[in-house]
């Protein structure tokens, strides 16, 4: 009896063998375009603040972790960032910048060296935070918090409302959908931890951790002079 190929009976979209890309109109087409879009403005972030950053060289490494947190927070629209070291047991906060309710401003204005414009202005974007609401007092003592230990050392972190990780059971009175953080040693062994705090919980907030976690090594990495520190 011949046996019917349900495999055979179901069409597929296929890649084309020449050029290794799908044809238009496909649903791998699509979903290559989608993640091709993906791939170019995480690029363009990083590869954009690796540039700026490499004028803040002689800088504080509070100031060029608030820099990388501004770029990352610009680039998938962030409403908050955060900047703390460890001191003891717990985290200090250094910086903590919330998004002013004004007209927007461009890339270059949010993310500039130092927080500044081309122009050498001030950048309009992100003002201190005058409610009050830091990281250092939401996350408390680090004794019994392995994922943001884990962060600390070097590593990064996505926390999300009910995820079982205790980090971000706060962040909806806010209005906030996810924190993502990364943090490591800078040349004298001071720990530093910096998160950007989402309204989106979903992929935009896995594509930040990405990018975050590189730009923080990078500026943490760079040589600066002891009196600047």
């Amino acid at each position: 009896m011949h046996r019917r190929d349900d495999a055979a009976a179901v069409p597929r979209p296929r890649r084309s063998t020449e050029g290794g890309s799908a044809p238009a109109g496909t649903l791998v087409g699509a979903v290559d375009d989608a993640v091709e879009l993906v791939v170019d403005r995480l690029v363009e972030s990083v590869e954009g603040c690796l540039a700026g950053l490499e004028a803040m060289a002689a800088e504080p490494v509070a100031d060029r972790l608030e820099y990388v947190a501004r770029c990352a927070a610009t680039a998938w629209g962030a409403p908050r960032l955060w900047v703390g070291s460890v001191d003891g047991d717990r985290l200090v906060t250094r910086r903590c910048r919330s998004l002013r309710p004004v007209s927007p401003v461009s890339a270059v204005d949010a993310t500039g060296p130092g927080g500044t414009t081309d122009a050498g202005t001030t950048s309009p974007a992100f003002a201190d935070c005058a409610d009050g609401v830091d990281l250092e007092e939401r996350l408390g003592p680090l004794g019994d918090r392995d994922a943001l230990l884990a962060a600390l050392e070097g590593g990064s972190l996505l926390a999300r409302p009910g995820d079982g990780s205790g980090l971000g059971g706060w962040l909806p009175e806010l209005g906030l959908g996810a924190v993502v953080a990364a943090g490591g040693y800078d040349h004298d062994a001071r720990q530093w931890l910096v998160a950007v705090l989402m309204r989106d919980s979903g992929a935009d907030a896995a594509i930040a951790r990405l990018a975050l976690t590189s730009l923080v090594q990078a500026a943490l990495a760079m040589p600066v002079s002891a009196h600047r520190r």
